[in-house]
């Protein structure tokens, strides 16, 4: 699908329809919300020396893997687009996240001791 963005420089984003390949995916979203709330609370006890850094469009600066990227292509007036990086609405984008960022995060000990992170905002001391 192509989403119009009328006040952006890119007029159009590429969107993915993954309700299909969604159906096929199990996710537990429920338990989510609670962890939400529970870094949020976390986050507003740890002082006033903190910053919040939120990064923009992360998902698109997941590559996927040359394997899965047969499930992200569309074919549209006889040409075959294929996405190689993670598009939107994928339901289990969020963890790919989450799972990225605690990888990055945790590769340096004084790194990892003043950040906490969630799904794409990363808390800094």
């Amino acid at each position: 699908m192509a989403a119009q963005r009328p006040n952006k420089p890119t007029k159009v984003r590429p969107v993915m329809d993954n309700r299909k390949l969604n159906e096929g995916i199990v996710s537990k979203s429920g338990v989510d919300a609670v962890v939400c709330q529970e870094k949020l609370r976390r986050w507003r006890k740890r002082g006033v020396n903190v910053h919040l850094l939120d990064l923009k469009q992360v998902y698109l600066q997941i590559h996927v893997d040359r394997s899965l990227q047969q499930f992200q292509a569309v074919k549209f007036r006889g040409k075959l687009y294929v996405m190689i990086r993670m598009g939107f609405g994928l339901n289990v984008a969020p963890k790919i996240m989450l799972k990225a960022l605690d990888k990055v995060l945790s590769m340096d000990a004084n790194i990892e001791k003043g950040t906490d992170h969630y799904i794409d905002d990363i808390w800094i001391d």
